[in-house]
């Protein structure tokens, strides 16, 4: 399942809260995100691949 939470928000300004709350968690500290690899553009295909293969856990980052 994915979690959705667009049932739940009202409005742009609920929107705006919750997605605050969040991210405010993130930069504490509060919520780890693990990032698995940042991938250049030019390696778009090794990422795409990696995670066909389910060789990642965590998060896949593309850098412009």
């Amino acid at each position: 399942m994915r979690p959705n939470f667009f049932q739940y928000i009202a409005t742009r300004e609920e929107f705006q809260y919750w997605t605050g709350e969040l991210f405010d968690f993130v930069i504490n500290g509060q919520v780890n995100v693990k990032i698995h690899k940042i991938y250049s553009l030019v390696e778009v295909a090794q990422a795409h691949a990696d995670l066909e293969g389910r060789k990642t856990t965590g998060k896949l980052l593309l850098k412009l």
